[in-house]
């Protein structure tokens, strides 16, 4: 990409001309024969690009500060889409399946005391997908689901992944998905404080 930088920059010092680069009033730097200059488009430019390096060569992870609160100990996520978005549910759902018992998962988090965790399947709601839905929508509809039976009731390491439709606006205090945020998690705010994540595609 640098090189498409610099080759561009060359182009438009070219044609637009630029103070002090010598180009004459028509536009054309000539050489004294009237000819232009010749560039010597074997030497190559010069290289930007970040040093190679091993792909686990990485900076240490950031190291978080328990203040005492509550901890889901082995995760319990279910997937939970709008209909039409069955195969990419499907495919969040294997996602979670491997990270819930990866090794990164547990060598990351075993410190905190967070152990593996489990997928417990993918849901489909059982109404078509909003237009929009802000975050204050979530703690009705999640109980909402739950007395319903679309949803089950949850225990201390449930987690409730939503993946909103890519024709759903997602809000969030006054912001806008996919503008300002492209997911983030919360709890439920009824007294309940079910955990839940909201996924922008």
């Amino acid at each position: 990409m640098s090189r498409f930088v610099r080759l561009f920059g060359f182009a438009s010092m070219l044609s637009l001309g630029c103070s002090g680069s010598g180009l004459n009033g028509s536009g054309a730097d000539l050489a004294d024969n009237g000819q232009m200059p010749v560039v010597d488009m074997a030497t190559p430019p010069a290289d930007f690009s970040l040093p190679r390096r091993d792909p686990t060569d990485h900076p240490a992870l950031p190291q978080l500060s328990d203040f005492g609160g509550p901890t889901i100990h082995a995760m319990e996520v279910w997937t939970i889409v709008w209909p039409g978005d069955e195969a990419t549910g499907a495919q969040a759902e294997r996602f979670h399946q491997w990270m819930m018992t990866s090794d990164y998962w547990t060598q990351s988090l075993g410190e905190y005391g967070v152990g593996p965790g489990k997928s417990m399947g993918l849901v489909v709601m059982p109404t078509a997908a909003p237009k929009t839905i802000d975050d204050q929508e979530f703690t009705p509809l999640i109980a909402k689901l739950i007395s319903g039976g679309t949803l089950p009731h949850p225990n201390s390491n449930t987690v409730f992944a939503f993946i909103v439709p890519t024709t759903t606006q997602s809000t969030l205090y006054g912001q806008t998905g996919c503008a300002s945020y492209g997911g983030y998690h919360s709890e439920t705010n009824d007294n309940t404080n079910v955990p839940y994540e909201v996924n922008l595609q």
